[in-house]
């Protein structure tokens, strides 16, 4: 995008594994960057071997890291993270691990390469009781689901994201918001039963109506990232309450969670948000029903006067 709105030329990258690059030929030179991380996929609300009533935790942000910084003139190699997958689990069969995937991670080539981490996955109840392997650390870490005991969500990078949110035990059946980029995520809470929000993106001052022309969704991402540029949002935990209660995807692209039977809310992409928890209220409720949402892909804009 050249001789943008606001004096900026921009070069934005939007595809998802597959190797891009950069050339700045009018170097040395100060240019500023966001790079974005891939969101973690949301937790489903079916767990296998024939339980029900639960709901699966929101995927955490991708990492997003920005800086102003001089290069020389030069080809630099740029990778964007595609979001995790949001897990679908059904409700019959033995017990299946239903985490979100983790984000993709994304990454500028400079001579101090620029790297951020893809965000953690939502939980769910049967991933946390019966041994399996949890993805829920991140960029931004995922949501926990309610379980027999109270469970702390994943963790976050230090400079990149924030914690998803811990979960009440099974009482509640509600699950916890994935972290965003400028806040951890909020914990579901019993009374009433209700899932936790996602955690807030950070606002980075790259617009969103300026860039959306270059992404293949411009009217969702202008409307997630806004004109203050709020990309990172944690997807919001599901609950299995029959009224209104999902959590809400944090500002900034992450998704909602679902609520009674249904799936989660994918993230916008190219924002690096969360995708939402799914939700099962009974036992029929097959696995796409109840799927977590996908997280967003990640995103790296460099911009110069």
């Amino acid at each position: 995008i050249a001789d943008a709105p606001d004096g900026y030329t921009y070069h934005v990258f939007n595809t998802a594994n597959a190797p891009e690059s950069f050339t700045y030929s009018s170097g040395p030179g100060v240019i500023e960057y966001i790079v974005i991380a891939g969101g973690g996929g949301g937790g489903s609300g079916n767990t296998g071997n024939n339980a029900n009533h639960y709901s699966g935790g929101g995927g955490g942000a991708g990492g997003l890291r920005q800086a102003i910084t001089t290069i020389s003139a030069g080809t630099y190699a740029v990778v964007v993270g595609t979001g995790g997958a949001g897990r679908a689990t059904e409700y019959s069969g033995p017990a299946q691990p239903g985490s979100g995937a983790v984000g993709g991670t994304s990454s500028i080539a400079f001579p101090s390469p620029v790297s951020t981490t893809g965000g953690g996955g939502g939980a769910n109840r049967n991933a946390e009781v019966n041994g399996y392997t949890l993805t829920m650390d991140g960029g931004s870490g995922g949501g926990t689901a309610s379980a027999p005991n109270s469970h702390y969500g994943g963790t976050g990078v230090a400079g990149e994201g924030h914690p998803g949110a811990g979960a009440n035990p099974d009482g509640a059946k509600s699950s916890g918001g994935g972290g965003g980029a400028g806040q951890a995520g909020q914990t579901g809470s019993k009374t009433p039963v209700k899932g936790g929000q996602g955690g807030g993106g950070a606002a980075t001052g790259f617009p969103g109506p300026i860039i959306a022309p270059a992404v293949p969704n411009p009217g969702d991402f202008a409307t997630a990232v806004g004109a203050s540029g709020i990309f990172a949002g944690g997807g919001g935990g599901g609950t299995h309450s029959t009224s209104d209660l999902r959590g809400e995807g944090g500002q900034g692209g992450g998704g909602r969670g679902a609520f009674s039977n249904g799936a989660g809310t994918a993230a916008v992409d190219n924002t690096g948000g969360g995708g939402g928890g799914g939700a099962a209220n009974n036992g029929s409720q097959p696995g796409p029903g109840a799927k977590g949402g996908d997280g967003g892909d990640g995103i790296v804009i460099i911009r110069y006067m």
